[in-house]
Parts: structure tokens; sequence; C-alpha cells
């Protein structure tokens, strides 16, 4: 029988994925840090391993033995207040990943990487796609940055020999949203508190047809190829209308321009950067003109990749977060 290793295996991505993985009939490791809540794993026939990604022997011990690791646990930057240490522990802990699974033989590599690695398309009149690549510096974002480092060790590594798969999930909403994050929005939504569009184009998916893509990139995937595992592409208008409409509430009804909210991210920063402040999670908002509608077609070919519709998403995930206490 198939060992899968699950790092990540708490978050929302990685929650579902090992419900998926159980699901194929696949023996589970699902990897969390000591201190982690685990309630969202409860009931499910896992073998827990404690460790942390940056501890390399950790690691080790929790690859041996296990034929697929999933590396759905990647470094996640709130802020740009301190790029250099951003940058810094993003890269030592993807080369602890991919260092402990060259040491134990791992088979396959699904390492979980995120569509701000992708870039605007190359020619014109077509959408991205996998060929498109974030020039590095384009933003002044940690997180866009850290992201595209740790892809670029991904790539490194597989150009030495490691048997890697990459996969780059659009914005993903789903049930097991623990600390919710694109899923933030939806909250806010079905609180009332979104009266405004931008004129956007996204591509969202289902945080459970993410999980199938994943599972088809192990077992489908080219080896040293990255795959877009994305849903519909919607406008933002059409995306928080849809959400809106499922949560009962009022439709945002104002546009607002992206220059209005580029200045209100500049502020926002200013004011993080004074003593006492916390600093904000703007890391989104201050590349809004990175979010772009994505072409998915070469997953669905070569992996078989599906997809269900936005407004399903949305309805189980308000079900969710309401049967445990968000709403």
């Amino acid at each position: 029988m198939t060992l899968a290793l699950v790092l990540g295996s708490t978050g929302c991505i990685g929650a579902n994925l090992v419900r998926a993985t159980l699901a194929a009939g696949w023996e589970v490791r699902a990897f969390h840090r000591p201190t982690s809540q685990t309630w969202m794993l409860e009931g499910l026939d896992v073998e827990h391993v404690t460790g942390d990604l940056g501890d390399h022997a950790s690691l080790v011990a929790a690859m041996r033995g296990c034929d697929i690791v999933f590396h759905a646990a990647a470094y996640y930057p709130l802020h740009s207040l301190d790029m250099a240490a951003s940058l810094r522990r993003a890269v030592q802990e993807m080369r602890h990943v991919l260092q402990a699974a060259a040491e134990t033989r791992v088979k396959r590599l699904v390492y979980t990487s995120t569509l701000t690695t992708l870039g605007p398309p190359s020619e014109p009149h077509r959408l991205s796609n996998e060929e498109d690549f974030y020039l590095p510096g384009s933003t002044r974002s940690a997180y866009f940055e850290s992201k595209w480092a740790m892809e670029a060790e991904a790539w490194r590594a597989s150009a030495q020999g490691l048997p890697i798969i990459i996969v780059n999930p659009t914005a993903v909403f789903g049930p097991w949203d623990v600390k919710p994050t694109t899923g933030q929005i939806l909250l806010q939504i079905a609180r009332g508190r979104v009266p405004v569009w931008l004129d956007l184009e996204l591509n969202v998916v289902d945080a459970r047809d993410v999980a199938q893509g994943q599972l088809l990139a192990a077992e489908r995937g080219r080896i040293g190829r990255r795959y877009i595992l994305g849903g519909e592409n919607l406008s933002l208008r059409q995306a928080l209308t849809i959400a809106a409409q499922e949560a009962g509430v009022r439709p945002p009804r104002w546009r607002v321009s992206l220059k209005l909210v580029e200045a209100g991210v500049r502020l926002g920063e200013a004011v993080s950067h004074l003593p006492l402040m916390h600093p904000l999670p703007l890391e989104h908002l201050k590349t809004i003109r990175e979010w772009r509608a994505i072409d998915t077609s070469r997953a669905r070919q070569e992996l078989g990749f599906t997809s269900r519709p936005f407004v399903d998403t949305v309805r189980d995930t308000l079900a969710w977060f309401r049967k445990h206490g968000y709403l």
C-alpha cells in the first residue's frame, strides 16, 4: 500500500488532502508542529508525526519509508517589513524539505506552490499558463518573492534529479479553512462588510478539488513539470456577488478604483512601521494588479483534473464556517 506524508496537514489544503488521500486507499502520515491544533484531523486513520520545517532531522524521520511526499506547508509571510528575513526563512525551510526528500529517496515529491509564481502572458491574446513565470523583483511583496524563491529551489532540485512535480493552486476556498486566509473574504461578505468591488479578474478553485489535483499529480504528473490547479475565471464583482447571494446579504454596490486601494496600502504600510503598531496583512492587496484570469487546460488534459462551480464551493464553505462557529 502507498504511504504518503502530508506536510502541512492541519492547513486548509493539507486537511482536505489528508481526507482525499485516505479516500484513495493510501496510508497517511500527517506532519505538523508539536504545538499545532489537530482537531481538524480527529477521527481520521492517520499516523501523526511532529516536527518543523526548520528542523531537518524531523523531516528525515517523517519521510523515511514514504513513497510520496506532499509538501503543502510552505512559509506564508503576512507582511514585507523584513524582506531579507522572509526570503531567508523561505529558502532555508524549502532546502530542508528538498534535502530530506533526497536523503530518504522518496519516489515523488509533490510541491504545492501558488498562483503568484505565474507571470502575465508572454504573448498577446491568451491567458497566463504554466510557461509564464513571475519576474523576481517586480513587486514589493515578501509573499510573492518568497513563493518565487521556494519554487526556484524546487526547480533547482529537479534539475539535480529529485523527482518533483509542482502544482499551482489559484485562489483557494473551501471547508477546513481552520485559520481563514482567502476564506476570510467569505466571512466578511457574510457579515455584510464588503460593500465595494474592484475591476479585476481572478481564478477561484475549491480546496477539495485541489486535493484531488495533488493526488492526480502524484499518480499521473510528469516529473519536472508544473500544473495549475484552478477552477472558474470570474470578475471579482461576479465572485463577490455569488458569495453575497449565498450568504443572504446585499451584493457589493460600489466600484473602487485600483489607485485608491493602492494608496490605502501605502498608507497602511507606513502606519505598520510605527512603534507599537501591529503589521497589517496587506500582501495581497498591494499586488492587486497581479490578479488575472488563468489557463487551467494543462492539468485538465494531462492529469484529468476537474473542478466544481464556485457557487457550490461558497455554499459548502459558508455551511462549514457556520457549523464550526465562525459565523
